[in-house]
């Protein structure tokens, strides 16, 4: 939730290729970097970092997470697909 968050306000996101992150932030919209190497972490931080060239990727990037982040559902819609499902599993007792 927390990266879908940072997208949604124009943040580029640097993360982990662990788990569920790769699904939830597509390659245009952040720098992912496999767990257990901080030389990666640390030359994909430097990209965003490093001057001007930073600066355009970041804003590149940063845009790219939030129309991304706009086309995923909103908190209430989420809410109502997940009320859904659960309704549908639970015996009607009437």
């Amino acid at each position: 939730m927390a990266l879908v968050e940072a997208m949604l306000r124009g943040l580029p996101v640097v993360s982990t290729t662990a788990g569920a992150i790769p699904s939830t932030v597509p390659p245009d919209t952040g720098m992912l970097v496999e767990p257990g190497n901080p030389e990666l972490l640390a030359d994909a931080l430097s990209a965003l970092l490093a001057g001007e060239a930073g600066q355009v990727r970041r804003d590149t990037i940063g845009a790219a997470a939030r129309r991304h982040a706009l086309s995923l559902p909103s908190w209430v819609q989420a809410a109502r697909v997940f009320e859904a499902a659960i309704l549908e599993l639970t015996p009607d007792e009437s």
